[in-house]
């Protein structure tokens, strides 16, 4: 947000005319003339060489004219306000001293009680205000709050200028905020605008603007909703105080729409992000191509369409979101100090779509731009940690779709140095070891190194233990945390782990707001934790507590949420277990139908569709065993090529999968004879076997299932090379198997 600083452009020198006394005075005369004449010319045409020779003019009166003469204050005070200007267009530190000084000749050169004084006061402020905004020394600042204090002490009461002492004031007040973060320096802003805006001062727009300023400042720091709605209706009424066409217009549009914006993010409220987007547009369209603040509004309003995406689901809004920050890039020139962010919110857009669509073009842009985001901040930035974590969280988004071990690798660097560059105590340092330990989770279940997900329990331990308590993200550790033990069950069997996963899970539960949008996820996950509990120990009450928590899961996702089709199949595969266990032909058709569902709810091309059909080919499978109608083996071996066929090479899930149909080749063969059929078995089941990596927990399983099929082609062919093959597998099954397995 722009605070508006009202000061003069130049004092008044009109009572200053010098009259012919002398010939010197006249030349010092036709001086002071020339120079206004400078000051006219640059306020047509904005040529900071006007302002140079101005200067110059004015500079021989003051060397001319005797020390402690108003001419001395006047032009002083002249010289004050032209280095200050041409300190706005050169930017360069000497003008602003220089207008400094000339402005404390000025100030020291007039009388107590002279009309001038408020006024001088004021511009030596302003000066110190400007030096403040280069150095950030805190003296600057402090003298500008005392000069101001000053200006508005010695104007009388109900003086037309009053209003604009006041709303300087506040402009201080409010750096010092900024800078130092005391809440008695925005209160004090605050005061003092409110006493600017009850005049009916030209620049009322500014000053309601610069009160909401203060109010929406406020807000970020206390959170009082009575704080965000002042902002809103303070910036309402500089809207509405602004005259159409005017060139601040589009500024004021663009702070409304930021306390719309920030009011939606405190109070979930669609319709003030529905006013957000409003407001950011019309500042958009307002604001000329090439604005410098332009690319910031594109920025703004890309944000607000994301937001509203995370609430909706609507893509429209992810693409208005893409299309904006895209535009907000291209605007500024290299090197402006706001691209970085612009890139990261840019990255952030794509990553959102990517995981709504599973369109890998997605990812591989919000990696890309968060990579940009990262390499153009510079080391220290405060916001670098908060990069890094995004780019980790981009490869980890490109790891679920390709498998691919350097992007999880690249996850967990970029993950570990935004660990590494947070202070101990900050409060983002929950959410950076909570996403480390989600890149470790994954590179376990890719990897089944007990290292990764020993690492994962322990950074998400650590995020736990870091969230304070009624922390809004507590329910998100429980659910982690939880998630890393399940994990580490799979792995180890040990019933502690379930335990734990499950203590965890329903910790996550209970903990969430009944209708918060994250409740799904929990019930889906203390669903996935009973079931497994279920597979190990067969008692019937976990397996319909999984289902229940998965009724539950379904019933609280709304229709086309991107999690519904994950819901709706593990709601298949618990239904699939329990008919494992009772031979219930209904829970069967439940399993058949909902993993049904859940492929028809999922988007083409989306990276969970293979799973998707390959355990809807595992239902039928069961099916079929049961029934043993070819109709259901037809369908299971129809369902698998299909997850076959859509899942990429070298992905995790592969080996698995071919196991899967080669599996199912393999009953149909038992059941029809058909050599075709144990051919395919066969074929499958080698290809199962060479994507498995050396050492994986499941390649005993896969040299074993090979091994069946050898035998069983041997038991038709009588080919030697068969049995001999059979023997091969199996023993390599054994000798890959640890000693004490069960199987």
């Amino acid at each position: 947000m722009k605070t508006h600083f009202i000061e003069p452009f130049v004092a008044s020198t009109s009572h200053c005319v010098l009259h012919d006394m002398s010939t010197g005075m006249q030349a010092l005369g036709a001086t002071m003339r020339c120079a206004q004449k400078f000051i006219g010319r640059f306020k047509d045409r904005g040529n900071v060489e006007d302002i140079t020779e101005a200067i110059r003019h004015l500079e021989i009166v003051v060397s001319s004219v005797t020390q402690g003469s108003d001419i001395v204050g006047v032009t002083s005070g002249m010289l004050g306000d032209l280095y200050a200007r041409r300190h706005e267009c050169t930017r360069n530190i000497q003008d602003i001293n220089l207008a400094i000084s000339h402005n404390q000749k000025a100030v020291e050169s007039t009388s107590p009680g002279h009309i001038n004084v408020p006024s001088r006061f004021n511009n030596l402020g302003n000066s110190y205000f400007c030096r403040f905004k280069c150095t950030r020394d805190c003296k600057d600042i402090d003298s500008a709050i005392s000069h101001h204090q000053k200006a508005i002490e010695s104007t009388p009461s109900g003086h037309s200028e009053l209003p604009k002492f006041f709303n300087n004031l506040g402009c201080s007040h409010a750096c010092r905020f900024e800078h130092t973060g005391d809440l008695k320096d925005i209160d004090s802003a605050i005061s003092n605008y409110q006493k600017a805006v009850k005049s009916g001062h030209p620049d009322l727009p500014n000053m309601f603007n610069n009160l909401g300023n203060s109010y929406f400042n406020r807000f970020k720091c206390t959170g009082n909703l009575k704080d965000i709605d002042c902002a809103r209706s303070h910036h309402q009424k500089a809207v509405e105080s602004t005259p159409s066409g005017h060139p601040d217009l589009p500024n004021m549009v663009n702070n409304l729409g930021n306390s719309c914006f920030c009011r939606f993010q405190c109070t979930g409220d669609l319709k003030d992000i529905d006013s957000a987007i409003s407001h950011y547009q019309k500042a958009v369209k307002s604001t000329p191509s090439g604005h410098p603040d332009l690319s910031n509004m594109f920025n703004n309003l890309g944000n607000s369409y994301l937001h509203r995406f995370k609430c909706t689901g609507n893509l429209k809004d992810i693409d208005s979101a893409i299309s904006n920050h895209q535009k907000a890039v291209e605007s500024p020139p290299s090197g402006h100090p706001d691209l970085p962010n612009m890139f990261n919110n840019l990255g952030n857009s794509c990553f959102c779509r990517f995981e709504c669509t599973g369109d890998l073009k997605d990812i591989y842009s919000a990696i890309t731009h968060h990579q940009k985001a990262v390499e153009s901040t510079p080391a220290g930035h405060p916001d670098l940690s908060c990069r890094f974590n995004n780019l980790g969280n981009s490869y980890l988004g490109c790891f679920k779709c390709t498998g691919n071990l350097n992007d999880i690798d690249s996850a967990i660097s970029n993950h570990q140095k935004a660990v590494e560059s947070t202070s101990s105590g900050h409060p983002d340092l929950p959410t950076l070891f909570n996403n480390l330990g989600n890149s470790y989770l994954r590179r376990f279940q890719h990897t089944w190194d007990l290292r990764n997900i020993d690492s994962a329990i322990s950074y998400h331990q650590k995020a736990f233990e870091s969230t304070s308590p009624g922390d809004a993200n507590l329910p998100s550790r429980f659910n982690n945390l939880g998630n890393s033990y399940l994990c580490h069950f799979k792995c180890t069997g040990n019933p502690n782990d379930i335990d734990s996963a499950i203590s965890h899970h329903q910790k996550a539960v209970e903990s969430t707001p009944s209708g918060h949008p994250d409740l799904s996820t929990f019930f889906n996950n203390l669903g996935n934790s009973y079931l497994h509990r279920f597979q190990c120990t067969r008692d019937l009450k976990d397996i319909d507590f999984a289902i229940s928590y998965y009724q539950k899961a379904f019933e609280s996702t709304p229709s086309g949420h991107p999690d519904l089709p994950n819901m709706l199949n593990n709601f298949g595969n618990s239904y699939l277990n329990r008919f494992e266990c009772t031979g219930n032909l209904k829970d069967i058709d439940s399993a058949i139908s909902h993993h049904q569902k859940a492929i028809e709810s999922t988007p083409s091309g989306h990276t969970a569709l293979p799973k998707n059909f390959n355990n809807l080919g595992c239902s039928y499978l069961h099916c079929f065993e049961h029934t043993g109608d070819l109709k259901d083996i037809d369908s299971a071996i129809f369902h698998q090529q299909k997850a076959v066929a859509s899942t990429p090479s070298g992905h995790p899930d592969l080996p698995n999968m071919f196991n899967n149909l080669g599996y199912s080749y393999f009953r149909r063969f038992e059941c029809t004879g058909n050599r075709k059929d144990i051919d395919s078995a066969i074929s499958h089941h080698q290809k199962t076997v060479a994507s498995t990596p050396s050492g994986h927990s499941a390649l005993p399983i896969f040299f074993n299932s090979l091994g069946n099929s050898y035998a069983r082609h041997f038991e038709c062919t009588g080919d030697l090379k068969d049995i001999d093959s059979a023997i091969s597998y199996h023993k390599k099954a054994v000798e890959s198997t640890p000693s004490g397995h069960p199987d």
